[in-house]
């Protein structure tokens, strides 16, 4: 806990919770369904996965969805994406 706290600056449960996040946003770009990458990232309550992902990223997964889907659609490639490709892989 502490060695994780030290690194990162945030509890284990914390960190694994983003890493998780950050995986759903990745698949979301990839076209994936929200309930489909939530389940596959490990949450099993899609209402409580609703909740980290509005505190994380500020808005709910499906309006986060539809951005990347109008982006992605107006410039021809996948959008980058806050904080997927850097703090954790």
């Amino acid at each position: 806990y502490r060695k994780i706290k030290g690194l990162t600056g945030m509890s284990g449960n914390e960190f694994i919770r983003k890493l998780r996040l950050k995986h759903v946003v990745g698949m979301l770009a990839e076209g994936a369904s929200v309930s489909d990458a939530a389940y596959e990232s490990g949450f099993n309550d899609i209402g409580y996965f609703r909740n980290c992902f509005k505190d994380e990223y500020g808005v709910s997964p499906s309006v986060y969805a539809k951005r990347l889907k109008s982006k992605s659609e107006n410039s021809g490639n996948t959008p980058p994406v806050k904080g997927y490709d850097s703090d954790y892989k």
